[in-house]
């Protein structure tokens, strides 16, 4: 699986990525994909998305705030978050978020355009107002 989310299988004959599908996959805890690799949609994640506490998607230009929005429905669990450059994401992405993974404390938003102070402030205050965070997450915005 790695080899086909990273593109580490990429070759002149392999026109079109694969589609993966990870709903037997319960257990999975750690997601990082490619920055190569450009992704439109994460919807093929979601069903494996229930124990996910690290995601590493930086990069993904294509990512657009519905998609994004959908996995940190299906991912409550989430602590680490990158989503660096994902310059299509907003101030949407990152309060759906903010409201959703309460479990958050690592969180790399550089270079996120469309993102305000908005967007910044509701994830600090919803993980303030969280009963079951015990600090504020660490947000790294350099650029």
């Amino acid at each position: 699986i790695y080899a086909l989310l990273t593109g580490a299988a990429s070759s002149s004959s392999l026109k079109h990525r694969p589609k993966i599908d990870l709903q037997k996959c319960i257990n999975l805890k750690r997601l990082s994909l490619c920055a190569a690799c450009k992704w439109t949609s994460l919807d093929n994640i979601q069903p494996a998305a229930a124990h996910l506490s690290t995601l590493i998607i930086p990069s993904q230009t294509l990512l657009i705030d519905a998609s994004f929005i959908s996995l940190c429905e299906a991912a409550p669990l989430l602590e680490h978050v990158d989503i660096s450059c994902c310059v299509q994401l907003t101030d949407v992405s990152i309060i759906t978020m903010s409201e959703r993974c309460h479990q958050l404390w690592n969180v790399n938003l550089s270079s996120l355009p469309r993102v305000t102070d908005k967007g910044i402030y509701a994830l600090l205050t919803g993980a303030a107002s969280s009963s079951s965070l015990k600090h504020r997450p660490k947000i790294d915005l350099q650029k």
